[in-house]
Formats: C-alpha cells, sequence, structure tokens
C-alpha cells in the first residue's frame, strides 16, 4: 500500500515525533498512541505524546502510560506529527493548533466519516479499531512487535470491538488477536485491568444509572443520565468508563439503541450512543456533529440535559422506523 511507504519514510526520515489522539481518550487511542510512541523510541526518535485530556485510570497499567502528557513547554519542536483515531482538527482539543503548525502530518484513522486531516492519511474504515491498521504499520515496517506494543494494541482492538462482541469485529481482526496472543499477551489479564478494577463509586454511579433507565414507548429505544445531581453524590471527579453499564442496557431484548446521557456542565451534554440488530447510530450521532461507527458513536451537544435528551430522541423517532 502506498501510503504505508510514504508513513514509513517519514518515520525514517524525521527526528522529532509529536503523537496526539482525541479528548477523552479511548482504549483505541491511548493503546496505538503507546504502541507507536515505543517503536519510535526504539528506532531512536524522540518522542511527545499529548492530548488534551489524561490519561484515564483503566488504561494506566499499559507500559510507559506515563510518557502520554497534558501539557508541553512552549519552546517544544516537532518535525512529524501522528495523529490517531481522529477525523476532526475540534476533536483533538487544544492540541490543535500546536499540530496544525507541523510540516508532516500523518493521520491514522477508521472512522467512516474520516477525509484525513494531513498529507499523509491511512484511512480505512473497515478496520475495527486503529490498532489494527497500526499492527498493519508495524509489520510493514518490518520492526520487531515487542511484547509491549503487543499490549498496547491488543487492548485498542479489545475495546474498539467491545470484547469482540460488536458488528465490526472481522476474521482479521481476530487474526491479528491471535498473532499478539502468540506474542505474549494474557487475555485474563488484560480483561481484570479493565473491567475488574472498579472503585465503590463507579458501582454505585451504575447502580443509579440502571435505577433511572427508561424505555421508549415501542421499548426500542432505552436511555439513562449522568445529572449534577447524581454526580453531586458520587462525586464530580469520578472516572468512569460507559461501557459496562451500556453493555447491560443493551442485553435488554427488543431494545435496539441504547443512550448514555452526561451533563458535563455549562450546557454540555455528552451522548454515547450502542445499537444492535443493524441500527445505524453513527447516522445519528453524525447530526449534532458527532461521529463514530455503526453501532458505537457518540456526540456533544450544547443544551441543557432535557433538551438534549429530546432532541436525540426526536431525531431517533424520525430516522429510524425500525420496530
Amino acid at each position: 500500500m502506498k501510503i504505508l511507504n510514504l508513513i514509513e519514510n517519514i518515520m525514517e526520515k524525521e527526528e522529532r515525533f509529536l503523537i496526539t489522539s482525541h479528548v477523552r481518550p479511548d482504549g483505541d487511542s491511548i493503546g496505538t498512541q503507546l504502541a507507536i510512541g515505543i517503536m519510535l523510541n526504539e528506532m531512536g526518535k524522540k518522542v511527545t505524546i499529548l492530548n488534551d485530556d489524561p490519561v484515564p485510570k483503566c488504561y494506566s497499567f499499559l507500559p510507559h502510560s506515563d510518557w502520554i502528557k497534558s501539557s508541553l513547554n512552549n519552546d517544544s519542536q516537532f518535525d512529524a506529527v501522528i495523529i490517531l483515531d481522529c477525523s476532526e482538527w475540534e476533536r483533538i482539543g487544544r492540541i490543535a493548533p500546536l499540530a496544525q503548525k507541523i510540516s508532516a502530518i500523518i493521520n491514522i484513522d477508521h472512522h467512516v466519516d474520516s477525509a484525513g486531516l494531513g498529507q499523509y492519511n491511512y484511512i480505512d474504515s473497515s478496520a475495527a479499531a486503529v490498532a489494527e491498521q497500526v499492527y498493519r504499520l508495524i509489520k510493514h515496517m518490518k520492526r520487531n512487535i515487542t511484547n509491549e506494543m503487543a499490549l498496547c494494541l491488543y487492548t485498542g482492538i479489545m475495546t474498539d470491538t467491545g470484547s469482540f462482541k460488536h458488528g465490526n469485529t472481522t476474521v482479521n481482526s481476530h487474526h491479528i488477536v491471535s498473532e499478539l496472543l502468540k506474542i505474549g499477551v494474557k487475555p485474563n489479564f488484560v480483561h481484570h485491568m479493565l473491567y475488574e478494577r472498579n472503585n465503590f463509586s463507579s458501582i454505585v454511579l451504575q447502580g443509579m444509572l440502571l435505577s433511572n433507565l427508561q424505555l421508549s414507548n415501542d421499548k426500542c429505544v432505552a436511555w439513562t443520565s449522568i445529572t449534577k445531581e447524581i454526580l453531586k453524590k458520587v462525586g464530580y471527579n469520578i472516572e468512569f468508563e460507559p461501557e459496562s453499564v451500556l453493555g447491560m442496557i443493551r442485553s435488554i431484548e427488543g431494545v435496539d439503541v441504547v443512550l448514555l446521557f452526561r451533563d458535563l456542565g455549562e450546557d454540555k451534554i455528552k451522548v454515547n450512543f450502542r445499537s444492535k440488530n443493524g441500527v445505524d447510530v453513527w447516522q445519528i450521532a453524525r447530526k449534532f456533529d458527532g461521529g463514530g461507527h455503526k453501532q458505537a458513536a457518540g456526540c456533544v451537544i450544547n443544551a441543557t440535559l432535557e433538551d438534549a435528551q429530546q432532541m436525540v430522541l426526536q431525531e431517533i423517532m424520525s430516522v429510524m422506523n425500525y420496530c
């Protein structure tokens, strides 16, 4: 593939690399940043990994997660930037102006709406995770995938496929994962670190969300909300990965679309979408300037919680006639 050759040439040629991804990073963005960072470091390159937000606690077990910073000296200079798992400049947050000034911009992404952000765009919407693309890039460059890199890539694929249960999971996903297991990744270890280290407050929060669960009249759409009142009870700074509660709600028979609304304050509402049975929630999220994938998407709406709920539910009912 020509684009892999071009990216390889940049990585071989340049010396100072900035690596970044989207705001509120997930397992795929964190895992791929670290995998590429480790590879470039082994190549003798100077690597800086910078995100708008810090690493969520659940991903702190990944090797060299302390490399990822959320602030930078103003005098730092770079030859190239690698933007991962991001289809829009706005999604990079306050890192975007810095990245846009760098002469060589590499964008590796798998979102269906991605048109690329730089001169070197490796876009593949058939990839279940950017980690699959990074795996191919590393193999293309004939670099050795170390145990550390394998752990990071496995985490990216596992989280973006919902532990291999989402429809984006492919034969290729399992092939890559089998190779990562051969290198030494322990699935039980990764699962434990990601999903079996909940603190008391997060469990209480999940209980509140389930107790506040609502269903549409046709029982095809289910939603719940993290309100200011709930956050006051459990703590405003609680780290919460929504996948577990979304998965439980998604398992309800007859429910095809699941929504989680989170009040971010200042009339900003984060909406997580999940779906099954062929419902394309990406098409809905993009109407609110969001993005994602067919079965998993998200957006941020500038509105009150009540208005955001009404807007999203009306949109679902108007464009989806599937029940």
